[in-house]
């Protein structure tokens, strides 16, 4: 008997540490893993708005919107929701699939970098029922690197796609970055209601109609007016506190879902508004504010911050957008090669969007340089590889509007060096899109034509997607 026990322990003990092993990877990539849609929780799709104080009600307006989304999921299609901010796209989200006649098996990436030599879909215990992946914010997603990866993943094995984004420079950017990829889905646009229909759906659900309502059902739910009063009776430190969150917002530099650095809130809050604090005494600040509701402290680093609050609640006067803070944010972390990188791709971003776009091609190439000099290759390659290949964007982009030549050659050494790491037999994908990028630039340096953000090569996976369909 003991011998048995003893055989046993040898075979558990390893693979429970298997297990947990490949549990905490993938936890990386996921914040839900094959959960049954019915017993969903509102903040797993929603994040804070999920919770009551953040403007979730139970009772929901269903619009024939929700219907549109209900059919298409019935007939496996995959489903695009656009809207304005406060439409109401995560709300319908989780209302839609926890009323579904039949449950699924929903999970929830996080929206990162993926690496695809180690990115996994989840084993899926209840292998019967269907499956959907929730792409909410998709924007954000469509800017980590090799994205594309996991959408070809989830399609090979026939998971409904819902995802969602907002209108706007937001949806623009996303044509521009995934222009083949977005004929996989099928559109729902979400309408703002009517005055008079806001009433009626605040009488039905105890409230008032906020007389800042603007049409979109998350104004009339999510206590903006209340939040505004109560940034006002702030005291002039915390004020500086979350005025320095809202920096780091418009430069980019925050994790997936609104995730913030305390460290570097202070460094801002120091350095622009003048705020010095003993460790304690941040600590009992940051409380304060979680108090009043403008944040969520998820340890002792970090804090989440409710998106509509930094865009529609917290003044700021004197902030300036666009150029402007992506350059005051780059002079203050100059040596953080970390924070270069995000301001990069956050130029990158707005360089779809905006207008002079050479601006943001130019900011974007200023803060990949700046990584560059600030990081050390030799331990991590494939960091320095990554803002190689995105410093060859940026240089590709900028020939579109400026010494076409010039920046061409200059792109065209960057993605070169960038191979150089990431090579063909160790890893496959991630060389062909790169190499896709070079010749991209090649073709252009000796005859100019328009092209979209050169990141992957959309053909072969449209190529691709049209023969497993077919």
């Amino acid at each position: 008997m003991r011998e048995i026990l003893e055989i046993l322990l040898l075979i558990v003990i390893p693979l429970t540490g298997f297990l947990y092993n490949r549990h905490r990877r993938l936890k990386v990539y996921y914040e839900i893993m094959w959960k049954k849609s019915s017993s969903l929780k509102p903040t797993e799709i929603l994040g804070l708005r999920g919770y009551e104080r953040y403007g979730f009600r139970k009772e929901y307006f269903q619009g024939k919107e929700y219907e549109s989304i209900r059919k298409k999921i019935r007939d496996s299609k995959n489903v695009l929701i656009i809207g304005n901010p406060l439409s109401g796209k995560s709300g319908i989200i989780y209302q839609v699939l926890v009323s579904l006649e039949k449950p699924y098996d929903v999970t929830v990436p996080r929206p990162v970098d993926i690496k695809p030599e180690d990115f996994r879909i989840p084993h899926q215990i209840t292998f019967w029922r269907k499956r959907i992946v929730v792409l909410d914010d998709l924007e954000k997603f469509a800017q980590k690197e090799n994205f594309r990866h996991l959408l070809q993943e989830f399609e090979k094995r026939n998971t409904i796609m819902v995802a969602a984004c907002r209108e706007g420079p937001e949806y623009t950017s996303l044509c521009e970055g995934m222009e083949y990829e977005l004929f996989m889905f099928e559109d729902v646009y979400l309408n703002k209601i009517s005055k008079s229909k806001g009433e009626e759906i605040a009488r039905k659900t105890g409230m008032c109609l906020p007389s800042r309502f603007d049409g979109n059902i998350g104004s009339l739910f999510m206590p903006l007016d209340t939040m505004k009063e109560r940034f006002r009776k702030c005291s002039d430190i915390e004020k500086g506190i979350l005025r320095s969150m809202k920096c780091l917002y418009y430069a980019g530099i925050y994790e997936e879902r609104e995730i913030f650095s305390k460290k570097r809130m202070e460094y801002i809050c120091e350095k622009k508004k003048e705020i010095q604090k003993r460790e304690y005494e941040w600590a009992d600040l940051f409380e304060k504010l979680e108090t009043k509701g403008f944040i969520e402290i998820i340890d002792k680093d970090r804090i989440r911050a409710e998106k509509a609050y930094l865009e529609r609640v917290i003044e700021d006067k004197t902030l300036e957008k666009g150029i402007a803070i992506l350059e005051e944010m780059m002079s203050l972390f100059s040596n953080d090669d970390e924070v270069l990188i995000n301001i990069g791709k956050k130029a990158l971003q707005m360089e779809v969007a905006e207008i002079p776009k050479a601006e943001y091609s130019r900011a974007a190439i200023k803060a990949f340089e700046e990584a560059l000099k600030v990081m050390i290759p030799k331990p991590f390659p494939t960091r320095y590889a990554t803002i190689q290949n995105y410093l060859g964007i940026a240089y590709g982009l900028l020939s579109k509007e400026e010494n076409r030549v010039e920046n061409c050659n200059k792109a065209i050494k960057a993605f070169k060096e960038a191979l150089k790491v990431y090579t063909k037999d160790e890893f496959p994908r991630i060389h062909r899109i790169i190499e896709s990028n070079l010749e991209y630039v090649k073709e252009i340096e000796q005859e100019p034509y328009d092209w979209g953000i050169p990141i992957t090569a959309s053909e072969e996976f449209q190529e691709s997607y049209l023969e497993n369909k077919g």
